[in-house]
């Protein structure tokens, strides 16, 4: 929706990590009643909104999850208005110290008009895989079906994840819009930590090791008994 049309009235005005500072407005429609809201309506997906929203908003805004317990980084916390971004030396030197939730690793952090954008971004792609325009996963070029968004099931290798295609790293945003998109599990697994270039030249290795037919003595050697 175009800006001129959006109510924009300043909800928050924050200080983001790299020391900017950002003003964070409403996105609703002008001469809307109610609270002022700065995320998507996701009304057009009916009974899945409220999942479609969750993981939306989770994948723009916050941090990676399951962090443990004794450790300095805060589980699922706010790129771009976290109480820190630490680098990795910090984060060491606080977990020796018995310092714990302290903050967000720095290479996770970004800034709120970045978030939006994903945000933005990430709902209208859905949009596309729930009306079945088509959307494919960035890594295997296979299409991204409504059934594999909705997937739960932490075993299904075609379950939607959010991908970061240039890897996070320390010194430089890299949660920008265009960045992350929506993959397969199995796809997000493979890639790990690395850029498209090296996750090409990994793959390579990979597929002319096994055309090398090296894997054939564990066929002689499978023991006959089965049950």
């Amino acid at each position: 929706m175009s800006n001129n049309r959006l109510c924009q009235k300043v909800m928050k005005t924050i200080t983001n990590s790299f020391g900017d500072t950002e003003k964070i407005c409403c996105a609703k429609e002008k001469g809307h009643r109610g609270l002022h809201r700065y995320t998507e309506s996701y009304e057009e997906f009916g009974e899945y909104a409220k999942h479609v929203k969750s993981k939306v908003l989770t994948m723009a805004y916050a941090t990676a999850g399951a962090t443990a317990a004794n450790s300095p980084i805060t589980n699922r916390g706010s790129r771009f208005a976290p109480p820190r971004a630490l680098t990795k030396t910090e984060e060491l030197d606080l977990k020796a110290q018995g310092e714990y939730r302290v903050g967000i690793r720095k290479d996770e952090a970004s800034t709120f008009e970045q978030c939006k954008k994903i945000e933005v971004d990430l709902c209208q792609d859905v949009l596309n895989i729930y009306r079945g325009k088509g959307y494919n996963c960035p890594l295997c070029g296979l299409p991204v079906l409504w059934e594999h968004f909705l997937s739960k099931d932490r075993k299904d290798g075609k379950s939607v994840h959010g991908c970061h295609l240039d890897p996070l790293e320390e010194g430089s945003i890299k949660h920008y819009v265009g960045n992350i998109k929506w993959g397969h599990r199995d796809c997000n697994s493979i890639q790990g930590d690395r850029g498209l270039d090296q996750l090409q030249e990994h793959l390579k290795i990979m597929y002319d090791h096994l055309q090398k037919g090296t894997n054939e003595g564990r066929k002689v050697n499978q023991p006959t008994i089965s049950w």
